[in-house]
């Protein structure tokens, strides 16, 4: 009766992935009589197990982040400029992924808000933005329930402001704008995947908009005279979305 005494080497890798690892086997033989027999070798295959996580592994994130996606969304505001209430604000875009972790986000918003007077500023009156936005998307991972990021960008505000009817001489007409003018963003946000094809979004986004508002005043006896002012359109915005992914 042969007595197997079985001595295994195996070889480690650095793969984040299961491998297979080759490997040899000693056999030492011995018979019933005590005497040594000769050793016998054999190749065999040693399945190595990683367990370090990696979030690149995950085929839903892979599909999901390899589509481009149009979204819609809609939030509020809290904004830096005494006067102005709280905005609501809406808006549509596009993101495009570029890396694994990283997409480009394209987007037009609108923001629409109430402005009461401020003495030396505005008058009485609605201010309406259009901010056209492009942002870099840097997810921290991809999980199957949440994919949080973090985004950084700059865009264009487009702006307009109109007043309420003011009680002035027939000779007097004034009428307020504000500037249009570059601006900047940055925040964090929550992807939640919800279909192969849809999910759903929250952002807290930060937006940084030094502006110049100018009052316009006509007198038909005097001329048109400008007086400029500084307005501060920076605000936080809160918003929720969903994204369709186009396959």
């Amino acid at each position: 009766m042969m007595i197997p005494v079985v001595l295994i080497a195996f070889l480690l890798s650095t793969a984040d992935s299961a491998a297979n690892v080759p490997a040899d086997t000693a056999v030492l033989l011995k018979n019933t009589n005590g005497r040594k027999g000769a050793f016998k070798y054999q190749k065999f295959n040693c399945i190595k197990f990683s367990w370090k996580f990696d979030d690149n592994n995950d085929p839903n994130a892979r599909r999901k982040n390899a589509h481009p996606g149009i979204e819609v969304r809609a939030g509020a505001g809290i904004p830096m400029e005494d006067g102005m209430h709280t905005p609501i604000v809406t808006g549509f875009g596009a993101t495009i992924p570029l890396k694994q972790r990283l997409s480009l986000s394209l987007g037009l918003g609108c923001w629409k808000g109430s402005v009461r007077e401020v003495p030396e500023k505005f008058y009485d009156g609605h201010l309406r933005a259009f901010p056209f936005l492009a942002a870099l998307r840097f997810f921290f991972f991809r999980k199957n329930t949440i994919h949080p990021y973090a985004l950084l960008g700059a865009g264009y505000m487009f702006c307009s402001f109109e007043m309420e009817d003011i009680i002035t001489i027939p000779e007097i007409a004034i009428d307020q704008s504000v500037k249009n003018g570059l601006c900047f963003h940055a925040g964090f946000g929550i992807d939640v995947p919800i279909m192969r094809s849809w999910g759903a979004f929250t952002e807290a986004t930060y937006f940084h908009r030094e502006a110049t508002g100018i009052t316009t005043i006509t007198d038909l006896n005097f001329g048109t005279r400008t007086v400029e002012f500084p307005v501060n359109l920076s605000a936080w915005i809160f918003q929720v979305g969903i994204r369709y992914f186009i396959k």
